[in-house]
């Protein structure tokens, strides 16, 4: 206690010091406890389902390695009544709903569960109640709902007679049952859930199924896999959607709810710990310089019966002081800074109510880097005392700790540099990702383009020939306004929700037994889609209205679809099918070949049918449009398409109205955020380490004033002392930056591992980043430099 009031004296007694070290040292625990709540729930997420490492999701997987793909409904049938392995199965599937509102018909998300989904999960709505078996072997007949709870306040005022209400959603009336628990919106975001029987599906459904199966408890994931490989080999080829080849596998939930979205997260916490470790030894040096100050007080303490022990404890007490203090601070600048984060986090755990904040495990790893940072920055100091006379210190004075000090404090401005120019290199890699996946080239021109969505999964829309007539018609009301230059429609537009994706086989082309053809983007498109998106015709032509219901089926394919299955060939004339839609799928003959499209980042062959021909397929009834306008895509142009959406259907709703420019700024959100951060550290970092250099030739300079005038006195000019102080400032950068590239290599394959576009050795990032160093630090030690040339001769003289 004594140490513990001693210490706390002293830091009172030197304001200036304490903030700063205070601040600094809470920046750093800051950061890294808030990214360590991020990736907290990232690696390690608090899933709110029952029992969750018990819980997986079914895919299927191509043989080729595709991207995994969503079952249909034969496939869960299979899988639910053959598989003993798991003790229940369940699926859901989005939805499209029409939500009847004093303000018009909205669209909004739904989620069609099979019986058995909320059990599975281990969920109950936090009011109300689940649904009946009477109502779940009823199905989508039941006309009963479950809602959000963001819904329930906010479509529907948080009003306390929710349950029991009676809804109109696509034009029926439903009773709402129950409402989920606060932030569970799984999946899809999703607004509703409502009853589905798998029994009935009519194999129209536009979405394949999200299977959850939970496990025996004396059930493993290696016996799951193996009996859906068991079941996979036994039904290939003979169901619809699975093709000879493809593997039923499990997948743990808590993989596929982190998905790909990890890799930002990584990085950042990477980042902030090199950056704790570059504030440490910004700290140790500060320590190390403020000990100088005393050290003829402890050799007078230890002369007087102190013993080393003693003197040791002080010194480590009020270091330890130092990062209780700090890792106060830090808490509190975690806590502002986690909002900042939020993006972060996988978009799929967002929808089971995953939210940052400063948790038990949070708080408990501040407290440890508290005191081990506390620790960390006092073992210098510590160690430098242990090791001095403190009879030389009484004797000799200054010139011995000048000579201590300056070895030590090099050093660690050394290590400062070298942890820097790791910590540059990496947040560089990953905004080099950000530049060229923001450079990347879309394929088409996504500048003033308005996207938005209708469904046409109802009457009047259920036949194909009227889903063709509805959109021939909106396409040429939308043409015919002044404020439109183009318009069309897809299934899918590039990174809109999900995606949709086909096996192609080629005619003539001999598959392997168990191959499962291309994994390519499959589209059906208007005749006006791909041209007026600004798309480039490689080879042969594009589809035009000709290419409808009666006529040959057509295709145009992408650039680099026609390389991979007819390399040196001509592709147009060749004939492909979709090998998922059975051996009955007709052949489409190639018509054109586009230059690629940006249409996902994990596929990059690409489809494009006519709708015309397509209408009555799977998938049809979901259109998404765009319209490029003529000055802007504002609040006129949404008029303007609801205008022309009017002439037509009036009761048909419009959503997910965005732009193109908006999508692709959304994709790339989560990358964005963390290279901001990235930046922010960095540059936290590079002031740090440039103030080690300042302080250290600072310190340097003044204990050789005298010596720098005397030498001037005696004929040396202010050019070569400058050199001669320049040159030690190039030392440190060239040793602590040799030391960090040795280190940027290695931590180069951990980053490069998780980015897309740039691999682990982009020169730029590397170039960049010892160019920065470089400057900073010899800015740093240009005005010490400066001043040592600044000193009077004849002042010098007279003080010695």
């Amino acid at each position: 206690m004594t140490d513990l009031r001693y210490a706390i004296r002293q830091l009172a007694k030197n304001p200036t010091f304490s903030v700063i070290a205070i601040l600094t040292l809470g920046l750093g625990i800051g950061v890294n406890v808030a990214i360590f709540s991020a990736a907290e729930q990232t690696f390690r997420p608090d899933i709110p389902f029952a029992d969750p490492d018990r819980l997986v999701r079914v895919y299927q997987i191509p043989e080729s390695g595709s991207p995994n793909l969503s079952p249909r409904v034969p496939v869960f049938l299979e899988v639910r009544d053959q598989t003993d392995v798991f003790e229940s199965v369940a699926a859901s599937r989005f939805t499209d709903l029409s939500l009847t509102t004093d303000q018009g018909p909205q669209r909004v998300v739904g989620n069609a569960i099979t019986p058995g989904w909320l059990a599975t999960l281990g969920i109950q709505p936090a009011i109300g109640r689940a649904f009946t078996a009477e109502e779940e072997a009823i199905g989508t007949g039941s006309r009963v709902v479950v809602v959000a709870y963001s819904t329930w306040q906010g479509r529907f005022g948080g009003e306390n007679d929710i349950v029991g209400r009676t809804i109109r959603l696509n034009g029926e009336p439903h009773t709402v049952v129950g409402v989920m628990p606060r932030g569970f919106t799984y999946p899809y975001e999703a607004e509703f859930w409502m009853p589905f029987r798998p029994e009935d599906d009519t194999g129209e459904a536009f979405w394949a199924l999200n299977i959850k199966a939970r496990l025996r408890p004396d059930a493993t994931l290696a016996m799951a896999r193996d009996e859906m490989r068991r079941i996979s080999e036994q039904i290939g080829g003979q169901v619809s959607g699975l093709t000879a080849g493809m593997t039923i596998t499990p997948i743990p939930v808590r993989e596929v709810l982190v998905d790909n979205q990890a890799g930002t997260v990584t990085i950042l916490t990477i980042a902030v710990g090199f950056l704790l470790l570059v504030v440490c030894a910004n700290l140790a040096n500060l320590m190390l310089s403020r000990a100088l100050t005393r050290d003829t007080e402890f050799a007078l303490r230890s002369s007087l019966g102190a013993s080393r022990h003693r003197l040791l404890r002080q010194s480590l007490t009020e270091s330890a002081v130092l990062g209780a203090a700090g890792g106060g601070a830090g808490v509190v600048i975690a806590w502002m800074t986690l909002s900042f984060l939020e993006p972060l986090v996988p978009s799929r755990l967002v929808t089971i109510g995953a939210e940052l904040s400063l948790n038990g495990a949070a708080l408990g790893f501040a407290i440890g880097l508290s005191i081990a940072t506390g620790l960390l920055v006092g073992v210098v100091p510590a160690w430098r005392l242990s090791s001095t006379s403190p009879s030389a210190t009484l004797r000799l004075g200054a010139r011995t700790v000048s000579r201590g000090h300056r070895g030590l404090g090099g050093t660690l401005v050394v290590v400062e540099l070298a942890v820097t120019l790791v910590l540059l290199t990496g947040v560089g890699l990953m905004v080099r990702d950000l530049q060229r996946r923001q450079a990347f080239d879309l394929g088409y021109e996504q500048r003033s383009l308005a996207v938005f969505s209708v469904a046409l999964d109802r009457e009047p829309y259920m036949s194909g020939e009227q889903r063709a007539q509805f959109i021939e018609r909106f396409v040429d009301e939308l043409q015919a306004s002044p404020m439109i230059t183009a318009a069309g429609a897809t299934t899918m537009f590039p990174r809109h929700r999900g995606n949709v994706l086909s096996q192609v086989e080629a005619e003539g082309q001999v598959l392997d037994a168990d191959a499962d053809g291309l994994t390519v983007n499959s589209r059906f498109v208007t005749p006006t889609y791909l041209r007026g998106l600004g798309a480039s015709l490689v080879q042969g032509r594009w589809l035009t209205e000709l290419d409808r219901e009666g006529s040959e089926p057509v295709v145009v394919v992408s650039q680099s679809f026609a390389e991979r299955l007819w390399p040196n060939q001509d592709p147009v004339g060749q004939r492909v099918r979709d090998r998922r839609a059975g051996t009955e799928a007709p052949w489409h003959t190639v018509v054109g070949v586009v230059r690629d499209v940006r249409e996902s980042d994990e596929i990059s062959y690409s489809w494009y049918r006519p709708y015309a021909q397509n209408a009555d397929s799977r998938g049809a009834a979901q259109l998404t449009i765009w319209a490029r306008a003529s000055l802007g895509t504002g609040a006129p142009m949404i008029r303007t398409i609801r205008g022309a959406l009017d002439l037509i259907d009036g009761a048909l709703p419009i959503f997910e109205a965005t732009t193109a420019q908006m999508l692709n700024n959304d994709a790339l959100a989560r990358e964005r955020q963390g290279a901001l951060l990235g930046i922010a550290f960095a540059l936290f970092g590079l002031i740090l380490a440039a103030l080690g250099v300042y302080g250290s030739i600072s310190y340097s300079v003044s204990r050789r004033m005298r010596e720098f005038g005397i030498r001037m006195a005696l004929g040396s000019d202010r050019q070569r002392i400058l050199r001669q102080v320049l040159s030690r400032v190039g030392i440190m950068v060239a040793v602590g930056g040799v030391a960090g590239l040795v280190g940027a290599i290695a931590i180069a394959r951990v980053i490069g591992s998780q980015l897309v576009e740039t691999g682990p050795f982009d020169l730029m990032a590397f170039t960049v980043a010892i160019g920065l160093l470089s400057i900073a630090g010899f800015a740093a030690g240009a005005f010490p430099a400066w001043r040592a040339t600044r000193v009077d001769p004849a002042e010098a003289l007279r003080a010695d």
